[in-house]
């Protein structure tokens, strides 16, 4: 076990992964680049882009696991 990823690290290294510039992690990203983000989550996912329904993103495996047993229960 170990912890998670701090938010700038796991930033970087989704960035290195889309082959994109990677920031220092003290850049904000702009609400378009979050929009897009998501919007690509979902096109990888198989789903359909829908701007109603994005998806949650999370740094760390517990809140996750959590989410998903959530939904599941509702």
């Amino acid at each position: 076990m170990a912890t998670p990823l701090t938010t700038p690290a796991a930033l970087g290294i989704m960035q290195q992964l889309a082959g994109v510039q990677v920031t220092d992690g003290l850049t904000v990203a702009s609400p378009k680049s979050v929009k897009d983000f998501y919007a690509h989550l979902q096109a990888i996912s198989g789903v359909e882009i829908n701007a109603k329904y994005f998806p949650a993103c999370f740094t760390a495996g517990l809140p996750a696991i959590c989410s998903f047993w959530m939904t599941l229960i509702f």
